[in-house]
Order: structure tokens, then C-alpha cells, then sequence
């Protein structure tokens, strides 16, 4: 039995660890880490402790596109930042 579904997506541009931390410390419902070569990824995890039904499911779905978004304009703000590009389309749901 799986408890958990996670969505994440990366992006090719660069974001220094402090601006990571700016996001993580700004935005609930996600959080943003770093690779080792600064390319910026956001994540966000839906507990399935207690069930979930297909409503709140595509509101999890509905509520990281729209984190997406931000995440964008915030890599946006970034000095010398060009218009981030994702490395991949989002994943598909990860069961944990």
C-alpha cells in the first residue's frame, strides 16, 4: 500500500541554495532544492494516510501547476535569470 503521492518537476537554469531556501522559507505546499549543478527542482507530496478521494487529488494536481507558475517568476526575479525551462514535463505521480 502506497501513502504518499509526489509531483516534481526541474528546470535547467541555475538557482544558488540561498534562493532555494528564500523559496522554501516563502511557499507551504512545495519545496524547492538545488543539484549539485544548481539546477533547481520543486516537489510537493500528497498524503494518502486516511484515503483521498479524486476531487482532492486533482486539487493537489490543480494546486502545483499554479506552484509552478510561481516558482517560474520567482527564478524569473533572480539576477542575470533568463525565462526558466523545465528539463523534462512534470512526472507523472511517484507512490511511495
Amino acid at each position: 500500500f502506497k501513502t504518499s503521492l509526489m509531483l516534481r518537476i526541474g528546470f535547467s537554469d541555475k538557482l544558488t541554495l540561498a534562493a532555494a531556501n528564500q523559496w522554501n522559507e516563502e511557499y507551504r505546499y512545495s519545496r524547492a532544492y538545488v543539484t549539485k549543478d544548481l539546477n533547481p527542482y520543486l516537489e510537493s507530496d500528497f498524503s494518502l494516510v486516511g484515503g483521498a478521494s479524486r476531487e482532492s487529488v486533482e486539487a493537489y494536481i490543480k494546486q502545483f501547476r499554479s506552484m509552478i507558475r510561481t516558482f517560474v517568476e520567482f527564478i524569473s526575479k533572480r539576477e542575470n535569470a533568463t525565462t526558466p525551462t523545465p528539463t523534462s514535463p512534470p512526472q507523472p505521480f511517484e507512490f511511495r
